[in-house]
This record gives structure tokens, C-alpha cells and sequence, in this order.
């Protein structure tokens, strides 16, 4: 029984005042019919004897009232017994229920505990500042990497306001701006002074407790703006060269359609923007190749060699009139190997092969002159040699009447 009890009382400081008393009154309960059966007896031993106080029945008590009060009490003991009888299984019903709840709120306890050791290692693992703050600003709690990025311990962080850090000015005006306003989440590229260096930290908030905290996760992406800025530099870089050039630049699919072309290849082929020679060619093949067969040749040779160098052909313009175009491109392909495009250089090489022309011509007459004063100085040199004027002479001597007779 002393195990019992102490067992109970174990188990009974450690549940809330609600069922502390509900056990209570339970047991109180179970001693009503005791408590009605006493009563009953005492009212009995009162009225047998008529007197008029409990003192007066037992001065003047007989022994048939003694006999009746004898049952009384033996029923009353007998209803004790039984109630007792019945409150031990209710007690040990409760003991089991409070045990088992005991173990369902330990086994909880350190469920929680442990998922608050994991969530803590995770938080203080990720490589990323973490931080928690109130309405006013305020730090209520932060990870070692944001800790270590201000070679401070959280301790020292925990409590502060944002804006007391060095260099934080920027990020505690948006964590004030996002805390005041209806936003639940929100995210900014903010800059950070860390040891005097310029840091640029991507900043993503969320709201909690009803809008009252917010927890922030900063990622630094210095060296990713440093890489845009430097793509984007280099993007401008490419379009300036690409709007400005003087030679025609293209990208065009392998189904025979331009993809891309800049103001310089518009110009050669007449139309009047990049825009409307896109819209207006979807078959290369026919609407800008005067001879198609040279147009396989380009798809031939390009698809075998990757490159294409110095390919002459003749090209169709928007006003129907021919030019004479000169191409450098390439294929560019995929990781599998596979074609995606073609790109390359155009230049108007009409001027060029007109020149060509002429001067061919030029150099054919010049030849045809060449072989005439050719003839005309061999008749000289041979007309002025000895043997020339001795054969005259000999001719000169001989009479041609006497010759032919």
C-alpha cells in the first residue's frame, strides 16, 4: 500500500490541477453512500432511544437499540468495504491512464526536444544568414553563419536592433518597410558592409505570429551579381556590335527560316528593318537564294565541316533585284551533337565581282593587244634581219619571166 500511494502521489505531482481534482472529487464520490449510510445509523440510534442528543442515546441505550445499532454499523462497514472495493479499480484505472499519459507526454517531450536539436543543427549548418526579429526590429535569435559573417556570437547579436550593426542600414529600412507592410513575403537584393567590404546578399522574409515577427534568410550572391553584371556588360557589348555592324550578321534554323538578323543584313537585302525581313522570309531556299542547288551546297558543306568559309552565291532582295553575297558561319549544336542553328557573317560582294569582271575583261583585251603587237614586232625583226634582205635581194635578182618559162 505505501508503494501504492507513493507511486500515486509520483504520478499526481506531475499532472495539471484539472485532473488533480477531477481524481478527487471522483474518489469524494465514491464515500457518498458510506457517509448517507452513517448517517442513517446515527439517525436511527437517535430516534430508538428518543433522545435528544447523541450523549443522552448512549447514556440510555438498551440492548435491543444496541443490537439494531450493531446492524447499522455492520451495514455501514459492509457499504464501506464495497466502496472501497470499487474506488481501488477506479484509482488503478486512473494510475494506468495517468501513467500512459506520462509516457505519451515524455515520448512527446523528447520527440520535440530532438526535432529542436535537428532543427537547430539544420539552421546552424546551412550556409546562409538566418535571423528571427520582432515588429521594432529587433534580433530574437540568429544562426552561426550570420553570426560568423559579423564575427560576433549570437549572444551578442540577440536583443540588438538591426540598424546598431555596421553596414546594415539598407536591410534594417527593408525589414522596417516589410514588418509595416500587409506583405506575408517578400524578397530583395540588398548590399552589406562586411569588414568593410561590400557584400551583396539576396534577402527573403516571411511573416510569423500573426504578423508581429518575421524570420529572414540572406544568401550571399556577390559573386553571382559580379557574373551578371559581367554577362550583362558583355551582352551590351554584343548587342552594340551586333546593331552596329557594317556586315550582315544572321542565326537561322535548319528548316530554312532567320532566327535572328541585324540592321546591316536588312540593309543588303532592301528591307526596311531586322523586323520585317524576319517576318517576311520563311523559306531562305527560294526567297533568297537565286539558285537553290548553291543553297544545298551551303547546307551540305556546313553539316559536314561545322563551318563554312569565303561561300559566294547570288541573292534574291526585297525588290526582286540580284546581288552577289559572300557568307562565313558555322553550326552550332547541342551536347548531343545535334544542329540547333546556323550563324554567320553576309557581305555584299556585288562591287566586288563587278570589278572582278571588268577586269577580267580588261586584261582579256589587253591580251588580245599583246598578241597583235606581238605579230607586229616578230614581222619587224624579221623583216630587218640579214637574212631577210639577202633572200630580198636574191629575189629582187631573179627574172621572173625567165623563171617561169
Amino acid at each position: 500500500m505505501k508503494r501504492y500511494l507513493a507511486h500515486l502521489f509520483q504520478l499526481t505531482i506531475h499532472r495539471s490541477s484539472v485532473m488533480v481534482s477531477a481524481g478527487i472529487v471522483l474518489t469524494l464520490a465514491s464515500f457518498v453512500p458510506l457517509g448517507w449510510c452513517a448517517w442513517q445509523a446515527y439517525h436511527l440510534f437517535a430516534s430508538t432511544v428518543g433522545a435528544s442528543s447523541a450523549l443522552d442515546a448512549a447514556s440510555r441505550l438498551t440492548p435491543e437499540a444496541f443490537n439494531g445499532f450493531k446492524r447499522q454499523l455492520v451495514l455501514a462497514s459492509a457499504i464501506a468495504t464495497t466502496g472501497l472495493l470499487m474506488i481501488l479499480p477506479i484509482w488503478w484505472a486512473m494510475l494506468k491512464a495517468l501513467q500512459g499519459c506520462s509516457k505519451s507526454r515524455t515520448a512527446s517531450e523528447r520527440a520535440l526536444h530532438h526535432a529542436k536539436e535537428q532543427l537547430e543543427t539544420i539552421i546552424n549548418t546551412v550556409p546562409a544568414n538566418i535571423s528571427w526579429v520582432d515588429a521594432n526590429g529587433v534580433f530574437m535569435g540568429v544562426n552561426h553563419c550570420l553570426a560568423d559573417s559579423l564575427s560576433l556570437s549570437p549572444n551578442a547579436i540577440v536583443g540588438k536592433p538591426v540598424n546598431m550593426l555596421a553596414g546594415n542600414a539598407e536591410l534594417a529600412q527593408f525589414l522596417n518597410e516589410f514588418l509595416l507592410s500587409p506583405n506575408e513575403v517578400e524578397d530583395r537584393r540588398v548590399e552589406i558592409t562586411i569588414d568593410g567590404e561590400p557584400r551583396c546578399y539576396l534577402i527573403g522574409v516571411q511573416k510569423y505570429k500573426q504578423g508581429k515577427a518575421a524570420v529572414s534568410f540572406g544568401l550571399d550572391i556577390t559573386e553571382c551579381q559580379q557574373a551578371e553584371d559581367a554577362l550583362r556588360i558583355a551582352e551590351e557589348k554584343y548587342r552594340s556590335i551586333f546593331e552596329n555592324a557594317l556586315e550582315g550578321i544572321f542565326q537561322s534554323s535548319t528548316d530554312g527560316r532567320f532566327i535572328s538578323v541585324n540592321p546591316a543584313m536588312a540593309k543588303i537585302h532592301r528591307y526596311d528593318s531586322a523586323t520585317k525581313m524576319i517576318d517576311s522570309v520563311d523559306n531562305i531556299a527560294k526567297q533568297i537564294y537565286v539558285d537553290p542547288n548553291r543553297q544545298q551546297d551551303f547546307v551540305k558543306v556546313i553539316n559536314e565541316r561545322g563551318t563554312v568559309e569565303s561561300f559566294e552565291y547570288r541573292s534574291y532582295c526585297k525588290d526582286g533585284s540580284i546581288i552577289w553575297t559572300q557568307v562565313d558561319a558555322r553550326a552550332v549544336r547541342d551536347k548531343k551533337n545535334q544542329i540547333l542553328y546556323y550563324e554567320g557573317i553576309v557581305q555584299d560582294i556585288t562591287e566586288r565581282v563587278y570589278r572582278e569582271d571588268q577586269l577580267r575583261r580588261q586584261l582579256k583585251e589587253l591580251q588580245i593587244e599583246i598578241n597583235q603587237e606581238q605579230r607586229k614586232e616578230a614581222v619587224v625583226t624579221l623583216t630587218s634581219s640579214n637574212y631577210f634582205q639577202e633572200v630580198k635581194q636574191e629575189v629582187a635578182a631573179i627574172n621572173l619571166e625567165e623563171f617561169w618559162t
